[in-house]
Order: structure tokens, then sequence, then C-alpha cells
């Protein structure tokens, strides 16, 4: 289900690299064990005036990348996150991207 999809350069702005997080994992029940889904990263937005955490796929390389570096990503959606327990309401989003390269964005 796609709940939500942006314009990364009227969303968030200018977006700089600031580093890799940690690997996305999900439960594969078939396996009965964890498969990596994705990579985290962290990217500083100049609209959001904050860090966010994308998601990006495994396979990009990210050791061409500096902190700092100018990036921009490419077909974004967010998902809401909630908590199991309680109300379920939307506690945040996620954000996930399929691609991430160097400089700005062509469109914005």
């Amino acid at each position: 289900m796609e709940f939500c999809k942006i314009n990364p350069a009227a969303t968030f702005g200018t977006l700089s690299y600031v580093g890799k997080k940690e690997e996305v994992t999900e439960y594969d029940q078939t396996a009965r064990r964890n498969k990596v889904v994705g990579v985290a990263v962290a990217l500083l937005s100049s609209k959001q005036r904050e860090t966010l955490e994308v998601v990006i796929p495994p396979r990009l390389n990210l050791s061409t990348f500096k902190y700092g570096e100018v990036v921009h990503v490419e077909d974004v959606r967010c998902e809401p996150v909630s908590e199991a327990a309680g109300d379920g309401a939307v506690k945040g989003w996620s954000i996930f991207a399929t691609k991430l390269e160097k400089g700005a964005a062509v469109n914005g």
C-alpha cells in the first residue's frame, strides 16, 4: 500500500549527507531469519531543519559519499509508524527512497 509520495526538493529543500546509520531488517517467516531490506542514512534537510533518517536499498554504494556533501533522493515515499500496543496512533513516519545521488536535484 502506497501512503504518501512526495517531491523531495519541495519538502526537504537541500539535503546534505551526514552518514550511514544502520542496516534495516525485517523478519522473513519462510526463512525464519531477518533479511536486510535497506540501509538507513542520515540526511540534513534545509527546509525541515533537522536530520532525517532515510532508508535506501542495500545495494547502493555509500563509500564515495563524504560528510556534508549535497545529495538528492528519488522516488521518495513515506509510511506511518504506529505502536503495536495502545490506540494505534501514528507516532512518526518512515521515509524510503530508491536512489541517493550526489549533487542537487535537477528539478528543484
